[in-house]
């Protein structure tokens, strides 16, 4: 697992809010779904999230959770 680097308030809520409504893997349609955006912005966001060491990326669209929040 990489180290973690900061996130911001924005981005803690939304990671929360993702977690709280999802089970182990979160899908770029079920992000887009819950954060109410479009699926590209979700796709930027669980990239940047994945490289800040926050989430593993599974497969291309399905990420999976390292910090228990």
């Amino acid at each position: 697992m990489k180290a973690l680097s900061g996130l911001g308030k924005l981005d803690r809520k939304r990671l929360t809010e993702i977690i709280r409504c999802t089970k182990g893997t979160i899908t770029v349609t079920d992000a887009a779904g819950i954060l109410e955006t479009s699926r590209s912005n979700v796709a930027k966001m669980l990239a940047r999230w994945a490289s800040k060491g926050w989430l593993s990326r599974v497969r291309r669209g399905l990420e999976g959770r390292d910090v228990h929040l």
